[in-house]
């Protein structure tokens, strides 16, 4: 998103800031502030378990992250990234 920016290239700096806000949206909805642990741990991150007073995402809570990111080419978009 900076790189499309700092080259002028606003349509895909405005795109990628979308997607970024949906991928927010997407993980907060499902599960919280720990739904951010469990995304890092969908792309090898493993950050552990969530201290209390959060509760770490239930197995079915981390699928339904996966789908909703899968659902907006979010792990497709790491990977050209790299």
């Amino acid at each position: 998103m900076i790189a499309a920016f700092e080259q002028g290239n606003l349509a895909e700096a405005k795109r990628l800031q979308s997607m970024s806000a949906q991928m927010v949206r997407v993980i907060i909805g499902k599960g919280g502030r720990a739904g951010f642990k469990a995304t890092m741990a969908m792309i090898g991150a493993d950050c552990g378990y969530s201290r209390l007073p959060l509760q770490t995402c239930s197995r079915e809570v981390s699928a339904q992250i996966r789908q909703g990111l899968e659902e907006m080419g979010f792990f497709e978009l790491l990977q050209h990234a790299s």
